[in-house]
């Protein structure tokens, strides 16, 4: 039995005397430990017995020490939440440690005796604490959730550390669980923290979460509440239109929900027609300021839209056109400025996934009829533009059954499959690495589409692609070349080709894309 509470005596103690020393700090016994010289509470010693305790459980005979402490508390945790009171980081951070492997194998039931004390340390001030209550209530089902709970665990979130933040999106994965956030009490906590500019950020992210899930929510959460007037700062503008880009974007196995939802909230919102009316009318001096995560957000909500009737459309492909052409008479700074902005947006157009509402849409096809010039062996302009360019082209070669994109891109040329390939030909050369890779991927593309597939299979382009002498002889630069092959290798055009070229196609394939030709050396003696 452990009669005093010091460090040298508690060194060796077991799991009863440690959870006998718990009880003697607590009420109603209330015997703290203080340092003899000062009187001050000895908060390291506290910190101490508690880091024991963790250590016991977490050693070989775990369930029995888990046992015992439950037990020798009465079967409740208040004593270990208790020591989260206490004004001292170090102290939190061991009761935590201690509420975490004690509570490992405890059930929802379990876990919601503690309610009052969980709906306390969402509000504590160490993140850790609220970390350790969010990833209690990952095992509670969405009935399970009182309203206390839902509002304290909402507002531990909009208000604590990034990592408390992202712990709590991660409990909404499911409509149900969206649901627990419509209460009145949580309502009203979203309402007031989107007023403050520290939060608000947090706030709409909450609130296009729950608008990706569910529809119901998405009209009861009353969305144009949130995300309008956008006459904020040109930060905050930004801000906010990379999060409703986010929103439409189509969601990772990490996230949850779908676009479609998210997509039919930002209409009704009102915050397509903001940004669209804020597009159309923004000053070309301020371009690059203003369009990039304007046009970002834009082009990502047509890309979502896809081939539907959808009023929009037409006007945000409009500002892409604008965007795409350079103001006139620009100086040098403008010229940069326009480059970006240009880059951005062909960035955007190359996430669309149908290239129906972009060939119809005469002006924007004018546009790219006039930009792409480099591809038909024009001024190539900067390196970033031509990579621009192939990208753009890797993107959108293989949605053009049709070869209606080639023709616009090669401005009606008679062979618009020959240009395109030979453009992507005359890239792997260049000087800028960023250029070389964008080229193969263009090749890639081409090689995914029966156009293409016809002008690669062609004699001079296999002899082109199985020369291994052709490229820069990176590593990264020959895995890109076998790749296109592999792609040609698949289409029907090279099945059906003639032996020979079967033949090549095949035996590069097998030596793999780092096979080196060896030359064979000679040796010559003297002559005799």
């Amino acid at each position: 039995m452990v009669n005093a509470l010091d460090r040298a005596t508690l060194q060796n103690a077991t799991t009863a005397d440690l959870i006998a020393a718990v009880a003697r700090l607590l009420p109603p016994n209330n015997e703290f430990p203080t340092h003899a010289e000062t009187g001050q509470p000895d908060f390291a010693l506290v910190a101490f017995i508690l880091e024991s305790l963790t250590f016991h459980v977490k050693g070989p005979a775990g369930a029995t020490a888990r046992g015992e402490i439950l037990q020798g508390l009465n079967g409740s945790l208040d004593p270990i939440f208790a020591f989260l009171a206490i004004p001292d980081e170090e102290v939190a951070e061991a009761a935590v440690k201690l509420l975490e492997q004690v509570t490992l194998p405890f059930p929802a039931e379990t876990i919601l005796q503690a309610h009052d004390n969980l709906v306390a340390g969402l509000g504590h001030p160490e993140s850790g604490v609220r970390n350790l209550v969010l990833s209690l209530l990952k095992k509670l089902g969405p009935s399970q959730w009182t309203q206390e709970l839902a509002a304290a665990a909402l507002k531990g979130a909009l208000t604590g550390s990034l990592r408390v933040f992202e712990q709590f999106k991660s409990l909404l994965k499911s409509e149900a669980m969206i649901h627990v956030l419509l209460q009145a009490s949580c309502l009203e906590i979203l309402l007031q923290l989107a007023h403050d500019p520290l939060d608000r950020f947090r706030v709409l992210e909450i609130v296009g979460l729950a608008a990706r899930l569910s529809a119901a929510a998405a009209h009861q959460l009353h969305l144009a509440k949130f995300f309008l007037p956008l006459d904020d700062g040109d930060l905050e503008y930004a801000v906010l239109t990379e999060l409703c880009t986010s929103l439409i974007l189509p969601t990772s196995t990490a996230d949850a929900g779908t676009p479609t939802e998210a997509r039919h909230f930002l209409v009704q919102a009102g915050v397509v027609a903001a940004i669209t009316d804020r597009a159309e009318s923004t000053n070309p001096e301020t371009r690059a300021r203003h369009l990039i995560p304007t046009l970002t957000f834009l082009l990502a909500y047509v890309a979502a839209v896809g081939t539907d009737n959808d009023a929009y459309v037409p006007r945000i492909l409009d500002v892409a056109a604008t965007a795409l052409l350079p103001p006139a008479d620009a100086d040098l700074v403008q010229r940069d400025a326009h480059q970006i902005v240009a880059l951005a947006t062909l960035r955007g157009l190359s996430a669309i996934p149908d290239l129906a509402p972009v060939l119809a849409h005469a002006r924007l096809v004018q546009a790219l009829t006039t930009v792409t010039a480099p591809l038909r062996g024009g001024n190539h302009g900067s390196a970033a533009w031509l990579a621009g360019l192939l990208q753009l082209l890797c993107a959108w070669a293989p949605l053009d059954r049709n070869g209606q994109f080639a023709a616009v891109v090669t401005a009606n040329a008679d062979d618009p499959a020959a240009v395109l390939v030979a453009a992507t030909v005359r890239a792997t050369t260049h000087i800028d690495e960023t250029v070389r890779s964008a080229a193969y991927a263009a090749q890639c593309g081409l090689a995914q589409v029966q156009w293409g597939q016809v002008e690669l299979a062609k004699p001079e382009r296999v002899n082109y692609l199985v020369d291994r002498t052709a490229d820069d002889g990176s590593p990264a630069a020959k895995r890109a070349r076998y790749t296109v092959v592999e792609l040609l290798a698949a289409s029907e055009v090279v099945k059906g080709a003639d032996v020979a070229t079967q033949k090549r196609i095949g035996e590069y394939l097998r030596e793999g894309p780092f096979f080196v030709v060896r030359e064979a050396a000679v040796a010559l003696g003297d002559a005799a």
